[in-house]
C-alpha cells in the first residue's frame, strides 16, 4: 500500500521510510513560525521560565509581526519593541515586520516548500498547502520546535477531494473551498489532511491553490494540501530558504474518504452568519444590505484575485454608504498592484487601502464593525465578534463577490460584472 503526500512528508520529517495514520512520531519541521499575537510576551516568557538560553536552530525560525501592524496603541508598540529585542537576543535569522500576513510571507519568502513540513502556532497556516507544503497549526507546541527542533505528532488520516471540470466565469477556488467546508461540516475532517487533487488543479495558479486550502481548518482538518506540480515547484525554486524535496501521493494510497466535485456546475457560495461551515448559495443571500465590504486576510486577496477585482471596479464607484476596504496580504502583492496600475483603479472606485497584514480579520483594527452592521468579507471566520461587535453580521465570499457587492451596496453576483 502506498502513501499519501501527507504521510510521505511526515515520514521524511521523522526519519522513517513509512508511516501510517495513527502513528505517533517525532517530526522535525523545515521551518517553524509564529506571529506577534502570541510570540511576545507569551511564547518568549514560557521559554524563559523553562530556562532555555538559546533556540535549537534559530536559522530555521521565522517570526512575523502581522496582526497589529502598524501598532495602534502603546501596548502593541511596547510588545513589538520587546519582540525585536527577543529576536536579536536569540539570533532568530528571519524576522518580518509589516511585510504581510504570516501565511503569505512563509510562501513568498521561501519557508513553506513543496514536500516539506512547516510548523506554525496559527491554525490557519493550511493556506500553505497550496505550494505542496504540509503546514500544521500546533499552538503551544511551537515551543517544542523552538527549544528542541522537533515535536510529537500523530500522523493524520487523509481525505481526498477530486476536482474535475472547469470553473465558470465568476466562480473561484474560494467557492470550491466553501462548498467543501460546508459539505464536510464542523469537525467532519477532524485531524485529517484534506488533499485537493484531480485534473482541474492544473488550471489553478499557486494563488488559487492557496485560497483553496486556506480555510479548510474549519472542518477540523489538520491541514489542506495540493500535490505539487511544475507550477508549484517553479514558484518555490526562486524563493526557497532551504533545500526541498517535492513528493506526491502514490496512486494506491489509502484515504478515509473520497469526495468528488464537477466544477462546471458550481455556483458562487457564501458562508452566512454565523459560522464558516454555514454554506449558502449566493442567490439565497443576494440583496442583503451591507455596511462594509472587506478584501484581505490570508484566505484571499492575492494578486490573481485582485486583478479580477480591478476588472469589476473599473469605471465604477462603490455605494456611498459602504465602507470598502482592500488590505493586500503582503507588501509584495501591494507592489504588484502598484506596478500594474491597479491601486489607482481601486482608489478611483472609492476603496480605502489598508496596510499589508491581518487588519480587520482579527477584529484588531482597519475595519472593525459596529453593533448592527453587516459586512461581506473575504476573511477567514464569521463567528460573532470576529471582526468587532458580536452584534454585527459577517458574510464570507470571494473577492469578486465582495467587489460586486460594494458597487451595489448589497450582496451581489460577480458574474454580472465579468
Amino acid at each position: 500500500m502506498g502513501m499519501t503526500i501527507s504521510e510521505k512528508i511526515l515520514a521524511k520529517a521523522s526519519g522513517k521510510k513509512k508511516v501510517e495514520p495513527g502513528d505517533v512520531i517525532r517530526a522535525k519541521p523545515c521551518f517553524s513560525t509564529s506571529h506577534d499575537v502570541y510570540t511576545y510576551p507569551h511564547w518568549t516568557s514560557r521559554l524563559d521560565r523553562a530556562g532555555f538560553k538559546k533556540l535549537h536552530n534559530p536559522d530555521r525560525v521565522a517570526i512575523v509581526a502581522d496582526h497589529f501592524i502598524p501598532a495602534m496603541n502603546t501596548t502593541w508598540a511596547t510588545n513589538h519593541k520587546g519582540l525585536r529585542s527577543w529576536v536579536e537576543k536569540f539570533n532568530v535569522k528571519y524576522f518580518y515586520y509589516g511585510e504581510g500576513i504570516s501565511h503569505q510571507i512563509m510562501a513568498e519568502k521561501g519557508h513553506a516548500l513543496p514536500g516539506e513540513f512547516l510548523a506554525s502556532d496559527d491554525f490557519e497556516c493550511t493556506t500553505l498547502g497550496g505550494v505542496g507544503c504540509f503546514a500544521a497549526g500546533i499552538g503551544t507546541s511551537i515551543l517544542e520546535t523552538y527549544a528542541l527542533g522537533d515535536l510529537w505528532m500523530r500522523v493524520p488520516t487523509s481525505i481526498k477531494v477530486e476536482l474535475t471540470g472547469s470553473l465558470k466565469k465568476g466562480v473561484t477556488t474560494r467557492d470550491i473551498s466553501q462548498k467543501v467546508i460546508g459539505d464536510i461540516g464542523d469537525g467532519g475532517a477532524l485531524y485529517s489532511a484534506v488533499e485537493f487533487t484531480g485534473p482541474a488543479i492544473a488550471e489553478f495558479s499557486v494563488d488559487d491553490r492557496m485560497s483553496l486550502c486556506a480555510r479548510i481548518v474549519y472542518t477540523g482538518a489538520k491541514t489542506g494540501i495540493v500535490n505539487p506540480d511544475a507550477k508549484a515547484i517553479e514558484y518555490a525554486r526562486g524563493r526557497a530558504k532551504a533545500p526541498f524535496d517535492p513528493v506526491v501521493s502514490d496512486s494506491d494510497a489509502k484515504y478515509l474518504r473520497v469526495l468528488k466535485y464537477d466544477l462546471s456546475v458550481l455556483e458562487p457560495l457564501l458562508a452566512a452568519p454565523s459560522a464558516p461551515v454555514n454554506s449558502q448559495p449566493l442567490s439565497k443571500c443576494k440583496g442583503v444590505h451591507i455596511d462594509q465590504a472587506y478584501i484581505g486576510s490570508c484566505a484571499s486577496g492575492r494578486l490573481d484575485e485582485l486583478r479580477n477585482v480591478a476588472r469589476i471596479l473599473k469605471n465604477r464607484r462603490v455605494q456611498p454608504h459602504v465602507k470598502f476596504i482592500i488590505a493586500p496580504p503582503s507588501a509584495e502583492i501591494l507592489a504588484g498592484l502598484s506596478e500594474e496600475g491597479l491601486l489607482r483603479t481601486f482608489m478611483e472606485a472609492g476603496a480605502i487601502l489598508g496596510a499589508p497584514g491581518c487588519g480587520a480579520c482579527f477584529g484588531s483594527y482597519g475595519g472593525v464593525l459596529a453593533s448592527g452592521e453587516v459586512c461581506i468579507s473575504t476573511t477567514t471566520n464569521n463567528v460573532p465578534g470576529r471582526m468587532g461587535s458580536p452584534e454585527a453580521q459577517i458574510y464570507l465570499g470571494s473577492p469578486e463577490t465582495v467587489a460586486a457587492s460594494a458597487i451595489e451596496g448589497k450582496i451581489a453576483d460577480p458574474r454580472e460584472y465579468l
